[in-house]
């Protein structure tokens, strides 16, 4: 059997494109995701968050505010 030997610059290459396609895979899926929600979730000047109510709700439910 012959013996494989890795150059380290290969690997480093091999490294470097795998990062750089989960980065893209991941601005990709982010970008689609902000432009399905059409920005609902950001809550701007004078805004608010749209699960806020539940949020408090639950909150209220640990602490015991709506017994």
């Amino acid at each position: 059997m012959a013996h494989v030997t890795i150059n380290a610059e290969v690997l480093l290459a091999a490294f470097g494109l795998y990062a750089a396609i989960v980065l893209a895979l991941t601005l990709w899926n982010a970008r689609h995701a902000r432009r399905d929600s059409g920005g609902l979730d950001e809550a701007g000047p004078g805004g608010h968050v749209l699960h806020e109510r539940r949020s408090q709700a639950l909150v209220g439910q640990i602490f015991g505010g709506d017994r």
